[in-house]
């Protein structure tokens, strides 16, 4: 069990692009099978040893709350932080950090991919005290391409439906520690487009190339391949 780490896990997505096929719930709580996704998540923390656990919600809020008090583990500390008004991955990431200020470190989670990293091999293989999970894969489109220079993060380049290239993309699983939040300022911030770009530039972001099974539900074709996958995956 790893006592002084908390997961933070972003789940305040509209789903937007899913909505053809699911709707009225927050994106995380996008049914596979008959159990959410953050089913899975949560499944998956607790393989890796994590307890302490908290949701950083915005839409609809209320159904992922009703979730956490309805599922059924005593050994999982479930905690939520609520944005009111939209404050972006950043600042939603400070709130939540401010709130559990009684611990020092941070894992970070989208809470519609699912990305099976080591989380104490991702930890311990970190260079900086700030950290991004990378994935290979084999058309970078749709993601975007992160650039490494002997463990540190050197560039980000942007999404393009163009760019059909192998390579490394960010996926979504970050180490943090708490004092990041004096790189996030008031009010709405995007962590990725804001934050991660003053840490490449002091040289305090690292990254650990993982080879974990990679899934982002975000469109609907991967949401009707997760059906089958997340399941056997998890």
């Amino acid at each position: 069990m790893i006592s002084d780490v908390m997961v933070l896990v972003l789940a305040g997505g509209k789903g937007t692009r899913l909505s053809s096929v699911v709707s009225d719930v927050p994106k995380p709580m996008a049914p596979i099978g008959d159990k959410p996704f953050l089913y899975y998540v949560l499944k998956y923390l607790k393989k890796n040893d994590f307890r302490n656990i908290c949701f950083l919600t915005g839409y609809k809020a209320s159904v992922i709350e009703n979730f956490a008090t309805e599922y059924d583990d005593t050994e999982l500390n479930l905690s939520h932080s609520f944005e009111d008004s939209p404050l972006g991955t950043g600042g939603a990431i400070k709130k939540a950090i401010e709130k559990h200020s009684d611990f020092s470190r941070f894992i970070v989670l989208n809470g519609d991919t699912f990305f099976d990293v080591d989380l104490k091999l991702f930890m311990n293989s970190c260079k900086t005290k700030y950290a991004l999970a990378l994935k290979k894969i084999e058309d970078c489109s749709r993601y975007g391409r992160v650039s490494l220079d002997e463990g540190l993060i050197s560039e980000f380049i942007e999404k393009d439906s163009s760019l059909h290239v192998s390579g490394l993309i960010n996926g979504g699983v970050y180490f943090l520690d708490k004092d990041v939040i004096k790189y996030i300022a008031e009010g709405f911030v995007s962590l990725e487009s804001e934050v991660f770009p003053e840490l490449i530039k002091l040289n305090a972001l690292s990254g650990v190339e993982v080879s974990g099974n990679f899934l982002d539900i975000g469109i609907p074709e991967d949401y009707y391949s997760a059906q089958t996958l997340i399941p056997k995956w998890t």
